[in-house]
């Protein structure tokens, strides 16, 4: 009985996708995280060795972030990869812009290998939600959940993902990478409104 329940409701979802597409090559790529399983710790790093690293989609991300040219605006709920925050600290000597959103972790949550310290010791603009009691009135309590990155206005990368070792490594995780422009629009525009409330 659910299974017919879940076919029947998909048949509609399916119509909507097939009736709103977005202009061709407009969405370039859909990553799987957790799938590749290629990992080893044998290197002194938490992340992909072997043959499969550069085409893992950890990878893809890593490079599509190195690329930026202008500017990066990250709202991440946990961020503990030093990997990407080695890239960050890269592209500050290149004038590359970056702006930081993410959770602020509760008084009993210890977040092992948090990058949002060593990254705000470079200078990179961090802003978190504070949703412990006592809390700004402002600040609703309710989690940022958020996870998804704008690379200089022009493209996004969005999806379940944290960038955390358990998300590469162990969780089944979708992620999209997207040029299409109204998709950027609407993320830039909750990345400042965030940013502005938060401020």
């Amino acid at each position: 009985m659910i299974l017919i329940g879940l076919i029947l409701l998909s048949q509609p979802i399916y119509g909507f996708f097939q009736t709103k597409k977005l202009p061709c090559g407009s969405i370039h790529t859909s990553l799987l995280m957790g799938l590749d399983h290629i990992g080893c710790l044998n290197h002194g790093c938490d992340l992909y060795h072997g043959k499969d690293y550069a085409k893992s989609s950890l990878m893809k991300i890593m490079v599509t972030l190195y690329g930026a040219r202008k500017q990066i605006d990250l709202c991440m709920y946990r961020f503990t990869l030093s990997q990407i925050a080695k890239i960050f600290i890269q592209s500050i000597p290149r004038g590359v812009k970056i702006r930081i959103i993410t959770d602020k972790a509760g008084p009993n949550e210890r977040i092992e290998n948090d990058q949002i310290p060593r990254l705000r010791h470079y200078g990179i603009r961090v802003r978190e939600k504070d949703n412990r009691p006592g809390a700004r009135e402002d600040s609703v309590r309710s989690l940022m959940h958020n996870k998804f990155v704008i690379i200089d206005e022009d493209h996004c990368i969005l999806g379940s993902f944290n960038w955390t070792y358990a998300g590469v490594m162990h969780h089944d995780e979708s992620v999209i990478s997207c040029h299409e422009p109204r998709v950027v629009r609407k993320l830039v525009s909750k990345f400042n409104d965030l940013w502005d409330k938060l401020g």
